[in-house]
């Protein structure tokens, strides 16, 4: 898409592509809208859709949102990863399905995906066995994000079969990265949560991982020992953070400042060894 351009795909209408798509090249302001049972956007095999992403110039502000059904399959999210490419949002709602994997942020600021739940529906994103990564890269003002908010009632918002989650800024001084899982959402993960580690060699700092009012996150394992002043907060009745048997590693000697908060009728279980 470019030049502000839009695109909708609804009322059970279908767009298949053979190669990896951009929403914003050389633009932004750009949205795609895919919309109601039976409207889809998928590719032919699994490829990469970028969302703010190449060329020269601004690539802000682009919007890609899946809803009431709507389904997008076998495209692989990276979120404004290029310099430049802010402000760029997902937001799957009301029934909205995502398959594919997910990549926020990189060499810019604000960008953020929103997995919202609706009443008697379930949103979801399947990962399809990627990491879910939010990565802010080297600006000052970095603020990556993704929410997973369960909102309604009966059912509720669900991110699914990621390998891993890394929330890490990458870079000294960024204001860093957050995940945040609420209102009844659930993130399930096969393998760790990284906060403030994996990615590249600086310091990874003041990035937040936040279950609350009844969210939960399953993983196995979490490793926050590679940044310093990382926070893992799980607060509120039925608020869950399930580490599966692993090992949580909170710091070292050269790393510091490393929270883990449960309060308010929060729980933290199945931990192997607190390191």
């Amino acid at each position: 898409a470019d030049t502000r351009s839009i695109l909708a795909i609804a009322n059970g209408g279908v767009l298949v592509v053979n190669s990896a798509p951009t929403i914003g090249n050389k633009s932004g302001g750009n949205t795609v809208t895919v919309t109601g049972p039976g409207s889809l956007w998928a590719a032919s095999s699994s490829v990469t859709l970028n969302l703010g992403a190449v060329g020269t110039g601004g690539r802000s502000g682009n919007t890609l949102t899946v809803e009431n059904g709507g389904v997008v399959s076998n495209l692989n999210l990276y979120a404004g990863v290029a310099s430049q490419c802010d402000a760029n949002r997902v937001i799957v709602r009301t029934g909205g399905r995502y398959y594919g994997g997910m990549t926020v942020g990189n060499n810019n600021n604000f960008n953020s995906v929103s997995v919202l739940g609706g009443d008697g529906v379930q949103t979801m994103w399947d990962c399809r066995n990627n990491p879910l990564a939010i990565v802010a890269g080297p600006q000052a003002y970095s603020n990556q994000s993704v929410l997973i908010d369960g909102q309604g009632h009966d059912r509720s918002a669900v991110v699914t079969n990621a390998t891993t989650v890394d929330v890490v800024d990458a870079a000294h001084g960024g204001r860093g990265c957050s995940l945040t899982v609420t209102n009844r959402g659930r993130l399930h993960a096969s393998g760790l949560l990284n906060v403030g580690g994996t990615y590249l060699t600086a310091i990874a700092s003041g990035n937040r991982v936040i279950a609350s009012e009844g969210g939960k996150i399953f993983v196995v394992g979490m490793d926050v020992k590679l940044g310093n002043s990382n926070l893992v907060s799980v607060s509120g009745t039925d608020s869950l953070l399930d580490l599966g048997g692993g090992n949580v590693s909170m710091g070292s000697a050269t790393r510091v400042g490393n929270q883990l908060s449960i309060n308010q009728g929060g729980t933290a279980d199945n931990i192997g060894t607190l390191i």
